[in-house]
């Protein structure tokens, strides 16, 4: 395995694994804001038969009440089969799209490493995400399925998948890939291009920042990245809500947009939130564990 090979697969395996972690541990606030973000497209909820979450704590207790303490979890171990390819191939997509774009000195020409580093962040993200798409699909049709086992619409990933493609074939499993592709290139070029940069401009040894300094940076590159994304993962995940399903509640990706901020105005992109700032924040080690891994 030459040089180049191996500097990829260790980059694909650290990333991997620290999202792996991380992504385990915050599993029940996912599926907290999850919930929230979509209720208003939930069928069963929009039907009437459950009543609409009121918060995170009241989302939390009816979780536990009326699913479980398991069903914090629900959606978990699915979402790793995307997960984790997703984390290894942007984290190994990253080092290499990095290699490609910057070549520039951030001492002398700082504009042009900034840019790049947005790029190849931005790069990473959406060439991860083509791949795993349907696994997406999936995972957020599993972790929005509210009841127990005999009330719930999907048993698994892989039921979810065959009842999707055999409604609406490929199109389904790929319902949502353009807001999916604009807010992870988005949400990637701030996450790796803000926080490679800032390491330059506030550090004396970019390469070796204090651990405490790191760890504060990523807490505040993940908070502001996934403020400025939320709306397309909101609209995004609306979309794979009716995957599947013969009744669409939107006719394309503009008028999703278009009905949420008719019907919700700008509060309703924004469902979820106070869930994604408690999950974003656990996520932001996720930097700070690859760097040390990494090292």
């Amino acid at each position: 395995m030459g040089s180049g090979t191996a500097k990829w697969a260790k980059d694909a395996f650290a990333g991997g694994t620290a999202g792996l972690v991380v992504h385990t541990v915050v599993a029940p606030l996912e599926r907290v804001k999850q919930l929230l973000q979509t209720q208003d497209s939930n069928r069963r909820i929009r039907l009437g038969e459950i009543p609409r979450y009121k918060g995170i704590v009241d989302c939390f207790q009816r979780i536990v009440k009326d699913e479980g303490v398991a069903a914090l979890w629900r959606g978990n171990f699915s979402d790793l089969y995307r997960y984790f390819p997703n984390q290894a191939l942007s984290f190994a997509f990253k080092e290499q799209y990095k290699t490609l774009f910057n070549r520039y000195d951030p001492k002398t020409e700082f504009g042009k490493y900034f840019a790049a580093n947005l790029a190849a962040g931005g790069a990473a993200g959406t060439s991860a995400l083509v791949i795993i798409h349907p696994l997406d699909v999936a995972s957020t049709r599993i972790t929005a399925d509210i009841g127990t086992h005999a009330t719930r619409q999907f048993r698994n990933i892989w039921d979810v998948l065959y009842h999707v493609y055999r409604q609406e074939g490929a199109r389904g499993l790929y319902r949502g890939l353009l807001p999916t592709v604009e807010g992870i290139f988005v949400y990637r070029a701030c996450y790796f291009g803000t926080f490679d940069t800032a390491k330059w401009v506030l550090f004396e040894d970019p390469e070796r920042p204090p651990f405490w300094k790191n760890f504060l940076l990523s807490q505040v590159t993940s908070v502001v990245s996934a403020f400025v994304a939320y709306p397309f993962d909101t609209v995004r995940h609306r979309l794979m809500m009716q995957s599947g399903e013969q009744s669409q509640e939107f006719s394309s990706t503009r008028d999703c947009w278009g009905t949420i901020w008719r019907k919700e105005g700008i509060r309703g992109f924004y469902r979820g939130w106070n869930a994604n700032v408690l999950r974003s924040a656990a996520a932001g080690s996720t930097l700070v564990l690859y760097d040390e891994v990494k090292s």
